[in-house]
């Protein structure tokens, strides 16, 4: 019995010693490969939360740009509606124009024609916008001892 007890008191010291190397092999894996493991695992957390955040950001800007794109394409297409209105404004005023000046140069001529139809004496306009016979008749009016019947 005496064997068995020693047996066993060096059986729990192998088991002590077992356990001690056990947990020193345990120390030394937790320190050289955990810990460097877990705060990689928490640097890269943390980065993932500022890649997130910047993702985050860049949809919203993209958003908004998008949001000003429309906008400026919407009035971009106002801008060519106004245009072409203008456009067809110009184009109508511009025919107009033509069509004035050629009926102004035919009536032209036509003057030109009947001035040089009639004797020289007809043509000569008098100076005052009035004929003769209203001047005659403002004078009596305003002169009536002055003017001659």
């Amino acid at each position: 019995m005496a064997d068995t007890l020693a047996d066993n008191g060096s059986a729990a010291a192998d088991i002590t010693s077992a356990k001690v190397s056990a947990t020193a092999s345990l120390e030394m894996i937790r320190d050289t490969w955990l810990l460097p493991l877990v705060d990689r695992i928490a640097e890269l957390e943390h980065q993932t939360g500022h890649l997130e955040a910047e993702r985050a950001q860049a949809q919203r800007d993209c958003e908004a740009q998008a949001e000003q794109v429309a906008e400026l394409r919407q009035r971009a297409e106002v801008a060519e509606a106004e245009w072409q209105r203008l456009q067809a404004t110009y184009d109508v005023t511009a025919a107009e124009r033509a069509a004035a000046q050629a009926e102004r140069d035919q009536l032209r001529a036509r003057v030109a024609a009947l001035e040089a139809a009639q004797p020289a004496a007809v043509v000569q306009q008098p100076a005052s916008p009035t004929t003769g016979v209203e001047s005659a008749r403002r004078r009596r009016w305003w002169r009536p001892w002055r003017s001659s019947p």
